[in-house]
């Protein structure tokens, strides 16, 4: 924007000398002291020049002379209105992967996973000042692939794109604009492929007291998400089910899924399974190697609830639990349960304590109760050795037991006693008796 003005003394005929500051008046997109450019006087008090500093938008604008040793200041009035309009601009990208040595070079195909970045740079036509915002990448027909924000030099760069779905694709690029400078695009595309990556699948069985499981893990080289869809679990001709893959992963550039049959309801005999993925748009199909089941009858009992409980010493306590009787494999029969407790003041009950498992699982509770020392039923007195012999008396040497541990021991002061020899004593620590 060309800029002039003449600044002339009110009296005598003297010529002002200095600088004029070109400022905004008030409102407009300035920010700090609003000061545009600064101008110098020439030997006639006038000035003139270009500004590029100036922001799109409106303004209102005024000179303003701060005066000299001679001449006082003053300000230009009325202030001036103007618009500046954004100007045109151009917007140039590309599409690039890095090599091995970590630098960026053209990409025009890969394998699902690839790294690919979208690199766009925006330039306006004066060449002063540098746009914002952001760019829009587009794939093929108009699609959104994203957008990113353009930097202090014009440049806008994506994060590595590791999800390109397989196939076709054609990028295009639009800037936004700004207040300064005009939107613009490249509507010329950038084409490139991705293929899609090899999978292997591996079976394995698994039974637990609940449940028999077939589980097939759906892996492949790459750092692009896991693959996805449906697993068909089958023995020579017959389907035995099929479960979708979950629990995706992706670490030390593999990447893996999982599909989990449970299979309780096979009826027994000899299986030859099988696990077949048929691919997404993104991994290429593959099936399991055959893996030879013999399955025969039987039943489980499975705990359902709290395995262990904490018992406070000398409290009565109760510990009641879910216990399931799980058939496998066309088991109908009837499964009686008990229960002992090898501990003493220890009781155990099963209710109900017979299950019939011909429509499905049984379930029931197992209860045990512990009772606390101080009311346990104490032992026959011929259980128990006596402190002292019958018919011994006790002199001041002797010391009587504290805790319930005995070992035996000599009487030295009564040696020659026929009794002495049954005396015990406490392993803890002892009192003495007179």
């Amino acid at each position: 924007m060309n800029v002039s003005g003449t600044v002339t003394s009110n009296s005598g005929t003297g010529t002002p000398t200095g600088p004029v500051w070109f400022t905004q008046y008030q409102g407009g997109n300035l920010v700090g002291d609003g000061t545009v450019s600064v101008f110098p006087l020439d030997n006639l008090g006038s000035f003139a020049g270009v500004t590029h500093l100036l922001p799109g938008g409106w303004y209102q604008v005024n000179a303003h002379y701060a005066g000299d040793g001679t001449y006082a200041g003053s300000d230009s009035t009325p202030p001036v209105w103007i618009t500046i309009k954004p100007e045109p601009t151009t917007l140039t990208f590309s599409v690039l992967t890095k090599d091995a040595g970590g630098n960026f070079i053209p990409f025009t195909g890969g394998p699902y996973g690839t790294p690919v970045y979208y690199q766009a740079h925006v330039t306006g036509q004066s060449g002063y000042g540098t746009p914002s915002n952001w760019v829009n990448f587009w794939d093929t027909n108009g699609a959104s692939e994203g957008y990113n924000w353009l930097d202090a030099k014009g440049n806008a760069l994506t994060p590595p794109l590791t999800q390109i779905q397989a196939g076709s694709h054609s990028i295009t690029a639009g800037y936004y604009g700004d207040l300064s400078f005009n939107l613009s695009d490249d509507l010329t595309p950038i084409n490139f492929t991705i293929t899609n990556i090899a999978t292997n699948t591996v079976l394995v069985s698994q039974q637990t007291p609940q449940s028999f499981l077939l589980a097939a893990t759906v892996s492949a080289s790459g750092v692009g998400s896991p693959a996805t869809g449906t697993v068909t679990f089958s023995s020579g001709d017959t389907t035995l089910g099929t479960a979708s893959l979950i629990n995706g992963s992706t670490s030390n550039s593999i990447t893996q899924a999982t599909a989990t049959l449970d299979a309780p309801h096979l009826t027994p005999g000899q299986y030859n399974v099988t696990a077949s993925y048929p691919g997404d748009p993104n991994y290429t199909a593959s099936s399991s190697a055959l893996m030879p089941l013999n399955l025969v009858a039987d039943f489980t009992i499975a705990n359902r609830g709290f395995t262990t409980q904490t018992v406070t010493a000398g409290r009565t306590a109760s510990y009641i639990n879910d216990i399931g009787v799980n058939p496998f494999f066309g088991f109908s029969g009837t499964v009686a349960v008990s229960c002992t407790v090898p501990a003493q003041a220890t009781t155990c009950s099963v209710t109900p304590n017979s299950y019939s498992l011909a429509s499905g699982a049984g379930w029931g509770t197992l209860a045990v109760t512990t009772t606390p020392r101080s009311s346990a039923a104490l032992r026959s007195p011929a259980d128990r050795i006596p402190l002292r012999p019958p018919g011994f008396s006790p002199i001041r040497s002797w010391r009587y037991c504290c805790a319930s541990r005995w070992f035996p021991r000599r009487n030295r002061a009564k040696a020659g006693s026929g009794a002495d020899s049954h005396f015990q004593y406490c392993s803890s620590r002892c009192l003495p008796r007179e």
